[in-house]
């Protein structure tokens, strides 16, 4: 994992096809853009777990063995 700190219009480059700029800070969010070179999906943690969890829905993090959840 990488940990990077951007000020607003600083760019963060991924190998040489992917460009991460920080357009906006907010105090509780950051609004970047992702340019590449080449075409590719990209999703958020929650879809990617939304899409799990339609696949397989015991396996749901949320649910404790041994605890009952209503």
């Amino acid at each position: 994992m990488l940990v990077l700190t951007r000020q607003e219009g600083e760019t963060v480059t991924i190998g040489n096809e992917i460009i991460v700029t920080v357009l906006r800070v907010y105090s509780e969010s950051i609004t970047v853009s992702i340019d590449s070179l080449f075409e590719a999906a990209a999703t958020t943690s929650h879809v990617r777990e939304s899409r799990r969890l339609a696949v397989d829905p015991s396996s749901d993090s949320r649910i404790h063995p041994g605890i009952f959840n209503v």
